[in-house]
């Protein structure tokens, strides 16, 4: 699934990720750190700001790639630094 999510976000086959993570949500598969940061990846990309957000804060376990594939997705959205922040420290203090 990570493979097949990440090879279609790198090459903008929009649909085809788009169906593989409607697939992981209707079927309830755990979404991993691995999964979880390439469907970040993936809406970042994509220009789906808030669907990037909801699989950061659905996410179980988190790593430093985590934290800044969303970060990345805020730079490619040009948010403020704030919004950015707000994210670090809810990360870090998890941690």
């Amino acid at each position: 699934m990570v493979k097949v999510v990440s090879a279609c976000t790198h090459v903008g086959d929009w649909s085809m990720a788009d169906c593989m993570v409607r697939y992981i949500e209707d079927y309830s598969i755990e979404v991993d750190v691995y999964l979880g940061n390439n469907a970040i990846d993936y809406y970042g990309r994509s220009g789906q700001l808030q669907s990037a957000e909801k699989v950061f804060f659905h996410m179980k376990d988190k790593n430093t790639m985590t934290l800044n594939t969303m970060i990345t997705t805020y730079m490619q959205k040009e948010e403020t630094w704030s919004r950015r922040e707000k994210y670090s420290i809810k990360f870090l203090t998890k941690i």
